[in-house]
């Protein structure tokens, strides 16, 4: 229950009253459900434990008075209201005072708490020792999560200390107490293992197939190899240009058999006449 002013307190109790008379809930720390549903958790501790439980909490706020009671025989009703001596063996309750001032007061906020019980244990250590309240807690807005968990670990704290019977865990539906444990199948071998084993041995053969295409696609994908010892084979154009702009053929065509010169004959000359003159002869003049 967050802290709330004086005058809102004042407003929402008078519109509250008037509106729906004998149906208001005036509890300072908790919603009315969240008192219920604590007051429910003590009723089960008490009929397994024949234990009583409840709280008191008292609140000034800005000088506003209010107090939160609740107990195993409901929200609102304290220990006190048990109907005999035999409806508690034991009687553990839970105790706090919380002062809370205006943010222009000089005094802050104040808290003090405790375990009562009519045995030696369990106390206000034991419940310390669970690191659940904290002063800023039971200060501060959510002051009604704080006390809610101080008060549920009551039976914890009586079955500690030796007042009370352990409280046993109620027991889960077969079909949920089956799934989460995982039952037996009276079979060797793990049960996931079972289960899934097809699943598994598909995603291996895939996965082993997939490798072997990767790596068949690779290896034709590669030019041949070159022989050890063997030089490089170069495959050169037909036609390569030059510097000069001509161009050179690479691979010429075979060369066939040589045919010898044609033969000439001498020249003769005419009797009579003089020798034929060669045109691409000089005559060299007479000295």
């Amino acid at each position: 229950m967050r802290r709330r002013s004086v005058a809102a307190s004042l407003a929402m109790a008078a519109l509250t009253t008037a509106a729906w008379p004998g149906t208001a809930w005036a509890d300072v720390i908790f919603d009315q459900a969240d008192a219920e549903e604590l007051a429910g958790i003590l009723a089960e501790a008490h009929e397994a434990q024949r234990v009583c439980y409840g709280w008191v909490v008292y609140v000034d706020n800005q000088n506003v008075q209010e107090t939160s009671v609740g107990s195993n025989f409901g929200a609102g009703r304290s220990i006190d209201e048990a109907e005999g001596p035999s409806d508690c063996k034991a009687a553990v309750e839970f105790r706090a005072s919380i002062y809370w001032r205006n943010e222009s007061s000089i005094d802050e906020d104040t808290v003090g708490y405790e375990v009562v019980s009519n045995r030696v244990r369990p106390t206000t250590s034991d419940l310390d020792s669970l690191g659940l309240v904290s002063f800023e807690g039971l200060v501060g807005d959510d002051v009604d999560v704080d006390v809610f968990k101080a008060v549920s670990a009551l039976p914890l704290l009586a079955a500690d200390a030796g007042v009370a019977e352990p409280l046993e865990a109620t027991p889960a539906p077969a079909s949920v107490a089956a799934a989460a444990n995982g039952a037996p199948t009276n079979s060797p071998g793990s049960d996931k293992l079972r289960q899934y084993g097809g699943a598994i041995l598909w995603g291996f053969l895939l996965m082993f197939g997939g490798g072997m295409f990767a790596a068949s696609a690779l290896a034709s994908s590669r030019p041949a190899a070159t022989p050890p010892g063997a030089a490089p084979i170069f495959t050169l154009p037909d036609r390569v240009p030059t510097k000069e702009g001509r161009i050179r053929f690479t691979n010429p065509p075979a060369a066939g058999p040589t045919s010898p010169p044609p033969t000439t004959e001498p020249r003769r000359t005419p009797p009579g006449g003089t020798p034929a003159t060669d045109p691409d002869r000089q005559t060299r003049p007479e000295e």
